[in-house]
């Protein structure tokens, strides 16, 4: 995900302005690849013993969420890409119902706290003074409008 995450923004960013067929071009092929995970993880659920409710929407969750790297790139890159990594993959496998390697066997699911592992956030850059602002709308806020 990191190495293509500027392709991943751009398609998500400028998918809507293809023509119809190259929206249908792209769609059929993300419903190919939704199929290939759908498979995968009734296979694995199958295998680990984990009740899969609804393999279709699990495997759009799971495919989904990692996209998250490209999409709120500004957000994760304060905690790093190794801390993220871990993160979602644990996040994702909890939420499927599989266990964490090196989990807990007393308590299914459970793993050390993620404080031993992750570092401490970046600080948030804040805006120079008298930086530009671009505003998103013409309308002024209530509370400046007096």
């Amino acid at each position: 995900m990191y190495e293509h995450q500027d392709e991943i923004l751009l398609i998500y960013q400028n998918t809507h302005l293809l023509d119809r067929r190259s929206r249908q071009v792209i769609l059929a092929r993300v419903e190919g690849f939704m199929q290939m995970f759908d498979k995968l993880l009734t296979d694995a659920a199958r295998e680990a013993g984990v009740p899969l409710a609804n393999s279709y929407l699990a495997a759009n969750i799971f495919t989904f969420l990692p996209t998250m790297i490209a999409l709120r790139r500004w957000g994760v890159a304060r905690v790093g890409p190794e801390v993220t990594i871990s993160g979602l993959t644990d996040f994702l496998t909890r939420g499927m119902g599989f266990p964490l390697p090196g989990a807990d066997t007393a308590r299914p699911g459970r793993r050390p706290p993620l404080a031993t592992v992750v570092p401490t956030p970046k600080p948030v850059p804040t805006p120079k003074r008298g930086a530009a602002r671009r505003r998103t709308s013409a309308v002024k806020p209530a509370s400046l409008a007096k």
